[in-house]
């Protein structure tokens, strides 16, 4: 009994320690961003009622804050204008991670303009920040932004490329602040994949799913074989995402089946558990384990538990 106690009173003890500020990059798609937060809080209140051991739950145990930040307009502002000076409606050659698509590289300037925007409210609340793209393709540029803001030289010229209102001391509060943790879909999937000991990881998502999660598996040291998808499959996969986002239903439906039916032969061709993971945003086909979940879960674990 008074062990219980201790463990219940350093449980306790979490929910009162650093503030930290969650800021969401988000828009890829907004109704993911918005899902995202829905199940960060879900997950967040689920932890803070296991620390009170069943006691009420009130919001003002919470110990995070939520920012959502994007707007792809901005964003995408050459690549839209350039639809709208040819008289055309937008299609997917404007998706980031689809083939003839809008690249990570012409994204990443515009999210760091953004992010130190943010990082300049030098807010006495909050003392650690995590910075959060609910975005698998996005994952490497989560990644390089983090190399950008730890550079004093790029953050300098990119304020002066965009005419951005920032101090020396501004730039080198950001450089030197080393309470920021950046964190990766990608991340949050392969820990998961691992904790629970599969043998495979299938990543079905945008072009270059497989060398993100193949980079992610050799950066974290994980022993998880990563199965490449098929050009048939990434097919598949491109058409329900698409139809995903145009709420085609019947299109859904039979790309889904493709999918299964595809999924059923790697199946065959593997001996051990495969993880199947929805390793996109705009992907909820009841097929295999949905990113997005796992992402907002880690996040919620990792800032109460540290791990």
């Amino acid at each position: 009994m008074y062990k219980l106690k201790l463990i219940f009173v350093a449980h306790f003890s979490k929910l009162y320690s650093d503030v930290y500020h969650v800021y969401i990059i988000g828009d890829f798609g907004r109704t993911a961003t918005f899902d995202f937060c829905k199940i960060f809080i879900d997950e967040e209140k689920r932890i803070i009622q296991e620390m009170l051991g069943g006691k009420d739950f009130y919001d003002e145990y919470r110990r995070t804050m939520l920012t959502i930040h994007s707007y792809l307009p901005m964003i995408k502002e050459k690549q839209i204008s350039n639809f709208y000076k040819s008289g055309n409606y937008i299609n997917d050659s404007i998706l980031i991670g689809f083939p003839d698509g809008m690249s990570i590289n012409t994204a990443i300037e515009k999210l760091c303009v953004m992010l130190i925007s943010f990082l300049q409210n030098k807010d006495n609340i909050s003392t650690k920040k995590v910075i959060t793209l609910p975005c698998n393709t996005l994952s490497p540029a989560l990644l390089k932004i983090k190399e950008f803001v730890n550079d004093f030289d790029q953050i300098t010229k990119l304020a002066e490329r965009h005419k951005l209102t920032i101090t020396k001391r501004d730039v080198q509060h950001i450089v030197e602040n080393d309470s920021l943790e950046f964190v990766t879909v990608a991340e949050a999937v392969i820990n998961y994949v691992t904790k629970n000991k599969y043998d495979f990881v299938l990543p079905l998502g945008t072009s270059g799913i497989t060398n993100i999660y193949m980079n992610e598996i050799s950066r974290t040291k994980s022993k998880i074989k990563l199965i490449e998808v098929s050009e048939k499959l990434q097919d598949f996969v491109f058409k329900t995402i698409t139809a995903s986002i145009s709420n085609s239903e019947v299109e859904i439906k039979k790309q889904t089946q493709n999918i299964k039916n595809e999924i059923g032969i790697i199946k065959q061709q593997y001996k051990g558990s495969i993880a199947i993971i929805e390793a996109c945003t705009d992907l909820n086909m009841g097929i295999g384990i949905v990113s997005l979940k796992l992402y907002a879960e880690y996040i919620a674990s990792s800032i109460y538990f540290n791990e």
